[in-house]
């Protein structure tokens, strides 16, 4: 097939570009999906172009060579504002094969249809799935996640605030991933007296986050959503930074405590098996535990707590592993304020040229602002759980941005 000759268009909005091999699809890209979520250890992509199924199949695109992905933010001054460039690996792909006849071949004519591809970043998606094994002696579980990291090959950026400090004697990781190590650690021994989540970023980093902590600190950007009875025309100039953002959209609200509740049950015991006692009973109140480490949001005239129905009070439930370590109760107190988490979630949706480095920057604390009288119970920080960001040919790139935030408490 003869090289196609691209032709660069400045605009005020987004340019994409994708090549698979040595060869421009940039013409023939229609859609692009960009995933970043707590529920994923990498960014995902789905990408979707209009060609005819026979140049894949001549192409042999099924997954041996790379794909790279660049999207640009233009600026007025018809100059990237952003560049993000993705190295791509193709997990999965699929389109459709119609009957042709002889004549159609004959003619070379194109009969286009979709080529859909799921993609990942070939390095997290390594540095996330990097089998290890290893036996520690006299460690923090700091310690064990760097040494983890050093060996997968990615960089370690790890939140210290509310680490579990304790030294272990003996800790011995099983042949496993690096994910589910991570699982592994934070499910036997709790990584933080808090919320953990932890990811592998398109730029080789590898975060363990405390999001319990983050809702003390500074919000990554705010979300404001306008009435369209008010003047906004100096706000909306604001939100161009990449630090605020604006929407017109209704925003969908979850509140879900008694389905928790009923799951979890009010009171949680722990068996466990120090060395010198023959057992230990750790017993927890999960609402205590979940307004004092999970996501709470407090503002300074009133305080917050879990909103349930009382019929849940008394339910409990025992377990007999995982056992603590010794007698520390961190892990008991990461499993339920992690639990606990996404009790309120509130779904907005941003459009326009957006800036999207710090969409994309998930488990940061996040604010949002409604002018709406009857929504403003809503306003306060939330931890950015989910980034969807959507991008579609039209004249130019358009493009929506769907985002999931999350805190324990809804009302305050």
């Amino acid at each position: 097939m003869p090289q196609q000759t691209r032709t660069y268009v400045p605009t005020r909005r987004y340019d994409l570009q994708l090549k698979i091999k040595d060869r421009d699809y940039t013409s023939d890209l229609y859609q692009v999906r960009l995933i970043s979520s707590l529920n994923s250890p990498y960014e995902i992509f789905k990408i979707n172009l209009f060609v005819d199924p026979d140049d894949i199949i001549l192409e042999k695109i099924f997954g041996k060579d790379p794909i790279k992905l660049s999207i640009r933010l233009l600026s007025e001054t018809q100059y990237p504002k952003e560049q993000l460039d993705f190295d791509l690996m193709y997990i999965k792909g699929g389109f459709q094969i119609d009957s042709k006849n002889t004549l159609s071949l004959k003619a070379g004519q194109k009969e286009r249809s979709t080529f859909s591809i799921t993609a990942v970043c070939r390095r997290s998606f390594q540095i996330i799935t990097y089998p290890v094994n290893e036996v520690y002696e006299n460690v923090t579980i700091k310690e064990v996640i760097q040494d983890l990291a050093d060996y997968a090959g990615g960089t370690l950026k790890i939140d210290t605030k509310d680490i579990n400090s304790e030294k272990f004697d003996q800790l011995i990781v099983p042949q496993t991933t690096l994910l589910k190590a991570l699982h592994y650690l934070d499910k036997r021994f709790g990584i933080y007296s808090g919320a953990a989540v932890y990811f592998c970023d398109s730029n080789n980093t590898l975060f363990v986050k405390n999001i319990t902590s983050k809702m003390k600190m500074n919000q990554s950007f705010t979300i404001y959503q306008l009435s369209t009875d008010i003047e906004n025309t100096e706000l909306m100039k604001k939100c161009s930074d990449g630090k605020n953002f604006y929407t017109y959209e209704t925003i969908q609200t979850n509140y879900a405590s008694n389905t928790k509740l009923s799951v979890s049950a009010s009171t949680e015991r722990y068996i466990a098996t120090p060395r010198d006692q023959l057992f230990y009973l750790l017993a927890k109140d999960v609402k205590d535990v979940s307004q004092k480490h999970s996501l709470m949001y407090n503002r300074s005239n009133g305080t917050s707590k879990v909103e349930s129905d009382e019929i849940l009070e008394s339910r409990e439930r025992t377990f007999e592993d995982p056992c603590s370590y010794e007698t520390n109760d961190i892990f008991a107190i990461s499993k339920i304020s992690k639990y606990f988490a996404n009790l309120a979630t509130v779904n907005v949706a941003l459009e326009r040229n957006l800036p999207i480095l710090n969409l994309l920057n998930i488990g940061e604390a996040v604010k949002l602002n409604s002018q709406i009288i009857e929504f403003t119970y809503l306003t306060g920080k939330y931890v950015l759980k989910t980034c969807d960001l959507y991008f579609e040919k039209e004249k130019d790139w358009q493009t929506v941005c769907k985002l999931d935030l999350i805190r324990t408490n809804q009302i305050i």
